[in-house]
């Protein structure tokens, strides 16, 4: 049994580049993307509120969109589909409504977790992609990869 403890971010490098360039990219495009899925999800809580626009219509075109990896910099964004334009009146209120802080109070919550959070997913996605490498498709066969 292998027993691995992560502390920082000297830790994660160190890990990626033991583990080998393609698959350290797939595991922190994967990581990033479980986090937008984690801010995503506590925005759309955010959105419980009565208000004189549809509100599940802004759930449903609350995405996460993948950007392409440039400079090493992995970024997924959170966006709003055009149909709920609204969603800026909201959030940063008009004329006649209050402001609702759905993405911004979402950030607020979630920054002091970020780096526990990012810690215990990459955990979460290294120690699956190394049980799928040991019960690979050819494990318990006698034959090697």
């Amino acid at each position: 049994m292998i027993s691995i403890h992560v502390r920082g971010g000297r830790d994660v490098g160190h890990i990626l580049r033991v583990v080998g360039p393609r698959d350290a990219f797939a595991l922190t495009r994967s990581t990033v993307g479980a986090l937008t899925s984690e801010v995503m999800r506590d925005a759309k809580k955010n959105m419980n509120f009565t208000g004189p626009y549809s509100v599940g219509l802004m759930k449903r075109s609350t995405r996460k969109r993948v950007r392409r990896v440039r400079n090493g910099v992995f970024r997924n964004d959170i966006i709003v589909l055009a149909a709920a334009f609204y969603w800026r009146f909201y959030e940063y209120g008009d004329g006649h409504n209050p402001r609702r802080r759905m993405f911004g109070n979402t950030l607020i919550e979630f920054r002091p977790k970020l780096k526990a959070r990012w810690r215990a997913l990459f955990m979460d996605k290294f120690i699956r992609r190394m049980q799928r490498a040991r019960n690979g498709p050819l494990a318990g066969t006698g034959r090697g990869r």
